[in-house]
């Protein structure tokens, strides 16, 4: 059996021992070929990595024919290693393994610039540094597979990492930009190592997932702004894009792919609207099955609606992550007790919309499109002069549109040309809800208290029996009702 090394200054029992609190400074070498010979496919364990990067143990196999991975530049560290190791699979999720933290780590330590990449080229393949060179800039900045993470410290400093993939290759970068890194700001973004893995794990799942809450703890004081872009393909081929920004004033997700886009705002101005965290558990459960309820009603896809469950949880978490603003400069002149916040949902104000891509499934009606569109959003304002005349006004919508196909019988459907295949039922829903709270005080006194709410709901059911419309029938529902919350509210302050 022919031992394999990597790099032809390591053996293997350096690998072994590389730590992630000594990891060697990367120096600016030239792009080396990492060396090594087998008359034969070897593969080579390469030692147990650091506990805390989180890697499986790495796994290097040498192709006979395949060069061996041309590395940009030489270096002992324990992230090329992983690096080196995560490129011989094929599978995404397997290749951005434990990168994203590693690389968080590396520059929360050392808090200095860091760039590795390892490309593959046939056996009889010689491009040259000039052609190596710049295939290793295209990597990092226009890969088939690209994850990016800004991040904007208080001082105004800029951190960028990166990971990239694609066919031939796979790279990490990290750059400090407009400023150096103090002790407190590396070790904020070092807590981010996990959030940044967790959501590097969720796009290169399959299918892909939403995990953004680590992203959203982050110390406000040191850092002040995030933004997460990510273009990745799944397995089929189809392109799924994020762009993920949180500051002190807004969140915003929006997300696209083969199955559908979401977009997502949640507005965190506003501070003083919210409830405790008892009733933000409580409101977030109320719309988490509120949108499984729409699924269900509209037949929509469960991967697309689990993503935009995940974005919507995660957006609404660590409020306490964001500086609150004095009433004054959050452009309020009065400030809320317990009990108007009781009236209001406790969560701030958001947008959120999904949808779901359009399908034609029947042949012989092609207008007949299988479809999914739900959006809710909550909107609160306070109006007055002072802090003894006011009016605190809350409003949450939530609208629904969709249609689709099933089959008489509840089975597989198998719609063709065929008029034998022609039996199914085609159902559309149009509904829409609104709820509106509102609080007035006059001369220090709560004077109304009220919650209006509103639901119009209708489905139609048209079947089908061997292509010809057998029954169409309209399901409408449609009710409106007013709370008095006044004396549930007493005393006012």
């Amino acid at each position: 059996m022919t031992t394999l090394s990597p790099l032809d200054s390591l053996s293997l029992p350096a690998i072994a021992s590389a730590s992630a609190s000594a990891i060697p400074a990367v120096n600016a070498t030239p792009a080396t070929r990492a060396q090594a010979t087998a008359s034969s496919s070897t593969t080579v364990k390469l030692g147990q990595t650091p506990a805390n990067y989180g890697f499986d143990p790495l796994i290097y196999t040498g192709k006979p024919e395949s060069s061996p991975p041309l590395l940009e530049r030489k270096s002992n560290d324990a992230l090329t290693f992983a690096l080196l190791g995560n490129s011989s699979s094929s599978m995404l999720g397997v290749r951005f393994n434990g990168l994203g933290a590693a690389l968080m780590q590396q520059l929360s330590s050392s808090g200095s610039d860091f760039a590795q990449s390892a490309l593959q080229f046939d056996a009889d393949t010689k491009p040259g540094a000039e052609v190596e060179s710049l295939m290793q800039k295209q990597l990092h900045a226009a890969a088939d597979n690209r994850i990016s993470l800004s991040i904007k410290t208080a001082n105004g400093t800029m951190v960028e990492l990166t990971l990239s993939s694609q066919a031939n290759g796979l790279g990490i970068e990290a750059r400090v930009t407009n400023g150096k890194l103090s002790e407190r700001e590396m070790e904020a973004l070092g807590k981010l190592s996990g959030g940044f893995q967790k959501a590097i794990d969720g796009l290169a799942a399959q299918p892909p997932t939403l995990d953004l809450s680590g992203l959203m703890e982050f110390d406000s004081n040191v850092l002040s702004a995030l933004d997460l872009k990510a273009n990745v393909k799944t397995e089929t081929g189809d392109n799924q894009s994020l762009s993920f920004h949180v500051d002190d004033a807004q969140r915003t997700i929006s997300t696209s792919g083969a199955a559908g886009a979401i977009d997502l705002k949640v507005d965190t101005k506003n501070l003083q609207i919210l409830g405790s965290a008892t009733q933000q558990a409580a409101a977030m459960r109320d719309y988490l099955q509120q949108f499984d309820e729409a699924k269900t009603r509209g037949n929509a896809d469960a991967s697309l609606i689990a993503m935009f469950k995940d974005a919507f949880a995660s957006l609404n978490k660590s409020y306490d992550a964001v500086t609150p603003k004095a009433d004054a400069e959050a452009g309020n002149p009065v400030s809320l007790d317990a009990a108007d916040r009781k009236a209001l949902s406790g969560l701030a104000d958001f947008t959120a919309g999904v949808r779901q891509s359009v399908q034609s499934v029947n042949p012989m009606r092609p207008n007949e499109t299988d479809t999914f569109s739900y959006d809710a959003s909550q909107r609160s304002s306070i109006k007055g002069r002072n802090q003894k005349n006011y009016v605190v006004e809350q409003q949450r919508k939530s609208g629904l549109s969709a249609s689709y196909h099933s089959s008489l019988n509840g089975g597989p459907l198998q719609l063709t040309d065929d008029k034998k295949s022609q039996n199914y039922f085609y159902t559309q829903i149009e509904d829409s809800q609104s709820t509106t709270a509102n609080i007035k005080y006059k001369d220090g006194l709560r004077v109304n208290a009220t919650l209006s709410e509103s639901l119009s709901q209708s489905k139609r059911v048209m079947k089908y029996f061997m292509g010809k419309l057998e029954q169409d029938r309209t399901e409408p529902n449609q009710t409106a009702t007013i709370q008095d919350l006044l004396t549930q509210l007493k005393p006012a302050r």
